[in-house]
This record gives structure tokens, sequence and C-alpha cells, in this order.
């Protein structure tokens, strides 16, 4: 991968942040959430600026995020707010604004059973630059294998890409014994690689 970067996951399974290992070995700053205000805790974002900062010399170069995230505590807003929701978004909107170079997001809702998801429809692509930010947005839309997915290249494009679910059936769990016990249905070394690899 290109040179270290601080990177931000952001999941609240925690199979899945396993997988940062990954880029902590290749050098990389890793920190990790679980929730919506931790994570825009230590990415450092403000609250109701006055405009947006840009990104702060010791601040994060990549976010990475699940879509859907429990709220969590914030000292700021009493009330609590239980179960997840599509906070994700919101993550990846303050991102951006904050001049964070790169942002991914993965979901694996079925595009059939959530609105949200269906959402992704009209994005043409997983990975586009916008602005100084590279944005990369990957879904599992619940095909369980390429096989499975028919003629649906699009709908299904990530179905292989080793960013979700259906990949981890081909992983050399033996070669690679950090997955064997756990296996996570989100691969943020592979989102980050694709982030850093992407060339518009």
């Amino acid at each position: 991968m290109n040179e270290n970067k601080k990177i931000l996951i952001v999941d609240d399974t925690e199979a899945n942040l396993i997988t940062g290992k990954l880029l902590e070995d290749e050098g990389h700053d890793v920190i990790y959430a679980r929730d919506y205000s931790e994570a825009v805790n230590l990415a450092g974002f403000e609250r109701f600026p006055f405009k947006a900062s840009g990104r702060k010399e010791d601040g994060i170069d990549m976010l990475l995020t699940d879509l859907n995230l429990p709220w969590g505590e914030d000292s700021e807003k009493p009330h609590r707010e239980e179960g997840v929701h599509a906070l994700g978004y919101g993550l990846v909107l303050s991102a951006m604004a904050n001049g964070i170079s790169y942002v991914g997001m993965i979901t694996n809702q079925d595009h059939h059973d959530s609105p949200l998801a269906a959402t992704w429809d009209y994005i043409p692509e997983t990975s586009f630059r916008t602005g100084d930010t590279v944005l990369g947005i990957w879904d599992n839309r619940g095909c369980k294998a390429q096989d499975d997915c028919g003629n649906l290249d699009r709908f299904y494009k990530s179905a292989d890409s080793f960013v979700t679910v259906p990949s981890w059936d081909k992983f050399d769990y033996e070669k690679d014994p950090l997955w064997k016990e756990v296996k996570p249905d989100k691969h943020w070394h592979e989102a980050a690689r694709r982030l850093l690899s992407y060339e518009s």
C-alpha cells in the first residue's frame, strides 16, 4: 500500500474490527470506534462548525465505516438512541466536508429489504473521486456466491470483491490463521487497499 496512513475504522461488530490488524501490520496507524459518537470524537469532527475546517494536521487520512451503527453515548445529547441506524451516511458526509482523503462505507443490507440500501442503486461505480476525496461504497446485497448472481454483475458487483461476506468463503484460512476462528463479514483491509489504489 501507499505511505502509512492514520485510519479510523468504525464498526460495531468486533469480528470485523480484527481485519484492521492487517493494516497495522503494514505500518498504518489504525484506531477503532464502535459507534457514531465515538467515531466523531476520534475523528475530531466539530459540532456545528462555522465552516468545514479541512483536514487537521494530526487528523485521520482515511475513514472506513459500516452503514448501520449505534449512536453511542454523547455528553452533548443526553438521550440515548437504541438500536442501529444508518449513521454511516453522516460520517461519510462529515469526513468529506472535513477534507479526509479516503472514505469507504460497506453494508450487508439487501436492497430488497432496505430502502436505504436501495439508494445505492443510483451510484454507478463502487469507487470514485469527488473533490479531493476518494469515496468507496460497497454492498453485499445478499448474493451468497458468484454463481447465484446470474447476469446481475452491476447489482452484485461486490459478490467476489473480497470486501464482504461471499469472498470469505474463498479465503485460505490455513494460510491466514488469524481468520480461522473469527470470520468477519466486512474486510476493512481490502476496502483500504481499494481506496489507496484508486486512479481517477
